[in-house]
């Protein structure tokens, strides 16, 4: 939907409630029917819905082109691939070898203790740290984000909200045992926000 609508309907809202204040002082017999109460209220629950419909109908289409542009990033990546596998150059690690390399990479940002967020996942998204230890949660993407450890639907600990480019320590006091860690701003756990938590 067009962005420039939402705010014509909120003007709209604006300047007939400036109209109706205005007749409404000026008038002692307003509204002078009971017709013409019945088009004022309809004319304002008309502009709110109007409103309201477009800011949900808004918020799904952010959602789906987010969705879209990642199964686009996604499908290049697969094309990516399939053409350097053709050529014979080298493509991404798979097997045996992309496994040790991955545990590798999750082994040294545990050892850094930090934890990073984008849009919308954790790096790594699968964390093993002890019982004492500290963490930083660092903000890489473009919008505020969190690092919350749930069991369950129970939320343990966690950050507060860290803004882009800023980041927040999380010192670990839990049993052993694995948990899961999400961001709890609204809809970013949907989109993937989403890994495990375990202590040793």
């Amino acid at each position: 939907m067009e962005p420039e609508l939402f705010y014509w309907l909120g003007a709209a809202t604006a300047l007939a409630a400036l109209v109706v204040s205005a007749i409404g002082i000026r008038s002692e017999n307003f509204p002078p029917s009971g017709r013409a109460l019945f088009g004022v209220v309809g004319l304002f629950v008309f502009l709110v819905l109007g409103s309201t419909t477009y800011a949900v109908v808004n918020a799904r289409d952010e959602q789906e082109k987010h969705r879209a542009e990642l199964a686009a990033e996604q499908e290049q990546a697969g094309a990516e691939e399939l053409q350097a596998g053709e050529t014979g150059t080298e493509g991404p690690i798979t097997g045996d070898e992309g496994a040790a390399e991955a545990a590798g990479a999750k082994e040294e940002a545990v050892d850094a203790g930090t934890v990073s967020m984008t849009e919308y996942a954790f790096g790594p998204d699968s964390v093993t740290v002890k019982n004492g230890d500290t963490i930083t949660a660092e903000n890489e993407g473009e919008t505020v984000h969190n690092l919350t450890v749930f069991d369950g639907g129970d939320e343990l600990e966690g950050t507060d909200d860290v803004d882009p480019g800023q980041s927040a320590d999380l010192e670990v006091d839990l049993d052993p045992g694995t948990y899961e860690m999400i961001c709890t701003i609204p809809g970013h756990e949907d989109l993937g926000m989403a890994g495990d938590f375990t202590v040793e």
